[in-house]
């Protein structure tokens, strides 16, 4: 008697589930807008404004108002062409009731135009 053996070969291509093709790579790039000063929280007064340079007052928050004041500084000299010459707070008005005299500051950017 003759022994048949039969043999049975499966081959699998890719050697089990299937993956996902990969994503393409998204190359945007993403830019978030500048952020904006809240319109009541600070701005800068023009004072007095030559050819060589002026004077900028500060209103409301410091800081806020700096920003406004370099982009008017900017604005007049061209940007990044100034110095700033002088800042503090100085006296701007006084008024008195009875003996008392109050008075009111403002606080004052004086710059000047670089040539």
């Amino acid at each position: 008697m003759k022994l048949i053996s039969i043999v049975f070969v499966v081959a699998a291509c890719g050697g089990g589930p299937k993956k996902p093709a990969p994503e393409p790579i998204n190359n945007e790039v993403k830019t978030e807008p500048a952020p904006t000063k809240p319109a009541t929280a600070g701005q800068a007064k023009v004072i007095t404004k030559t050819a060589q340079g002026g004077i900028v007052e500060l209103q409301g928050d410091r800081g806020v108002a700096m920003l406004d004041a370099n982009e008017q500084m900017n604005a007049h000299c061209g940007v990044g062409n100034y110095t700033i010459t002088q800042e503090g707070e100085e006296a701007v008005g006084a008024d008195s009731a009875g003996s008392e005299v109050r008075t009111a500051t403002a606080w004052r950017v004086y710059y000047a135009c670089n040539k």
